[in-house]
């Protein structure tokens, strides 16, 4: 014997609680969306293809601090760092890391006339180098975060 009973109370269930369900998954996406929006995240895109990777980054007293890594097969020499803020009138601030990095190691740079601020900012990164027999190789990338150029 078929019972109707289930079937009608199934659909009624489906109705009822169905406008909820869909309800809470339009509200919940909602506030999903804005907290992502609001949310600033610092990063460094453009350097995948070079030699080094810069694995950390941030805001300290004496300016802008990176931690460079050297992922070349030879120790990287002459590193030097330039950092441009993509403004108009903004000059270029110039670093430079220990006399050589080695395969798999870390140096700090420390980039001077930064400091914290409220808004995000984009940053040109250009680096020069020496690996191996090659001199003169140059990475180029942008650097995104909370900070601002003082010299401006």
């Amino acid at each position: 014997m078929i019972s109707k009973r289930k079937g009608q109370s199934a659909i009624e269930y489906l109705t009822t609680y169905g406008w909820m369900l869909l309800f809470v998954g339009i509200v919940g996406g909602l506030i999903f969306g804005i907290v992502q929006s609001n949310t600033e995240e610092s990063s460094v895109s453009g350097l995948q293809d070079s030699d080094l990777s810069v694995d950390n980054f941030g805001i300290t007293s004496s300016g802008l601090s990176l931690e460079l890594r050297s992922t070349a097969t030879d120790e990287l020499r002459n590193v030097n760092f330039s950092l441009s803020q993509q403004k108009d009138g903004c000059g270029e601030i110039y670093a430079q890391s220990e006399p050589s990095i080695p395969f798999g190691e870390t140096a700090t740079v420390n980039v001077p006339d930064l400091s914290g601020s409220d808004s995000t900012n984009q940053f040109n990164i250009g680096i020069t180098y020496d690996s191996g027999s090659l001199d003169g190789l140059v990475a180029n990338g942008t650097l995104t975060g909370e900070f601002n150029q003082t010299t401006c």
